[in-house]
């Protein structure tokens, strides 16, 4: 039998896989269990009674008792009650990624601070192989679709020649084939083009400012005034903020959702867009909306993937790339992009584009909170 409520929580705290530590208002470790022995090296006996800095690099450290200071006096918090990914220092001084949540208790009147503390090397060099093999991935695409063009370009000239010299020998056979070999060209060319801006956005992040947006959605109007024209559109837009971003990739994300919307109307109707910015706390919320087709619920969010299509090209043209490249300009912005539909009444893009940040206060709080918001 277990001798008192003290063993019983000793021996849960043992238990756990996270390291679970507690430390008084100066600092020093109260308590500390099994998982923490094995995540920074030292024994319990060893810890218990020293500053927790031991279990920290710099600049943690040095900023450790300044922070804890400033928050018992002020109550502005960087780390307690909200957690973050943080460095750690074992025993052995070798520096390790770990997450952090630490939290406030009161125990008979007096202050305390009680943290949970996880390993996370595993999931973090798991995290970075992925980020080398899709930057790989991304490049290779970039050089091949880059070395596909001329080929490409070759083979559309080529054909054009060929019908320009002996269309008039042509029979009607033979000229559909040839018509099918430059559609196919055609379609082939702005596949290349569409991959080689999607695997061009992590590699170049140039030209990022701050700008009027309605300078760029002005000129995506003016870029497709002959799509508008034909179709008989009507695309009202409402104020557009200045942001911070790169406005050529601004430009093309609103042209790809703005011909999306007139591309998908219902057919025998014109087109009915609408494109609003609407400020909020920490961003701008843009809108671009349509009366069209419409999406059904179970696509809301393939229709982001790659290469994916939910109608055939002899429907609605495109290369299936259009969507994926507005969710990386949108991600590029540190935004994020999502899209509301009513199946057979039209849909609603939605995307964010942060307010620029002017301080490493205002880029922590930023942090915080965004990771609060999961």
């Amino acid at each position: 039998m277990f001798n008192g409520k003290g063993e019983i929580l000793q021996s849960i705290m043992d238990s756990t896989v996270d390291g679970l530590i507690s430390i008084d208002e100066k600092g020093m470790i109260l308590t500390y269990n099994k998982a923490c022995e094995n995540i920074f090296g030292y024994e319990a006996e060893e810890a218990i009674g020293q500053n927790v800095k031991i279990l920290m690099p710099e600049p943690y450290k040095a900023e450790h008792d300044g922070y804890l200071a400033d928050y018992i006096r002020t109550g502005k918090r960087k780390i307690i009650g909200i957690g973050r990914e943080v460095m750690g220092r074992r025993k052995d001084g070798s520096v390790f990624p770990i997450d952090l949540s630490v939290s406030e208790v009161a125990v008979d009147g007096h202050r305390l601070f009680s943290g949970i503390v996880r390993d996370i090397s595993e999931r973090k060099k798991a995290e970075e192989e992925i980020m080398r093999s899709n930057e790989e991935l991304e490049r290779f695409a970039y050089i091949a679709s880059h070395d596909l063009q001329e080929p490409l370009r070759m083979v559309s000239n080529f054909t054009q020649l060929l019908e320009e010299e002996y269309g008039p020998e042509m029979d009607e056979q033979a000229r559909e084939y040839m018509g099918f070999i430059v559609d196919a060209s055609r379609r082939m060319q702005e596949l290349v083009f569409d991959l080689l801006e999607y695997s061009r956005l992590n590699i170049d992040d140039s030209g990022f400012s701050e700008f009027d947006s309605t300078e760029q959605v002005e000129a995506v109007l003016r870029n497709l005034g002959e799509t508008i024209r034909e179709k008989g559109a009507v695309v009202q837009v409402g104020a557009m903020p200045c942001i911070y971003g790169s406005p050529l990739r601004f430009s093309r994300l609103i042209e790809n959702l703005v011909a999306n919307a007139i591309k998908y109307a219902e057919k025998g109707k014109a087109p009915i867009v609408s494109v609003e910015a609407e400020e909020r706390k920490e961003d701008w919320l843009f809108k671009v909306s349509d009366q069209g087709i419409g999406i059904k619920p179970e696509y809301l969010t393939q229709i982001f993937i790659i290469f994916k299509r939910l109608h055939n090209k002899q429907e609605y043209g495109g290369t299936g790339i259009g969507l994926a490249i507005c969710k990386k300009i949108v991600e590029s912005f540190g935004g994020k992009i999502w899209v509301e539909s009513v199946y057979g009444e039209g849909s609603t893009f939605f995307f964010t584009v942060p307010k620029k940040l002017s301080s490493d206060q205002e880029i922590d709080e930023h942090y915080e909170k965004t990771r609060q918001a999961g």
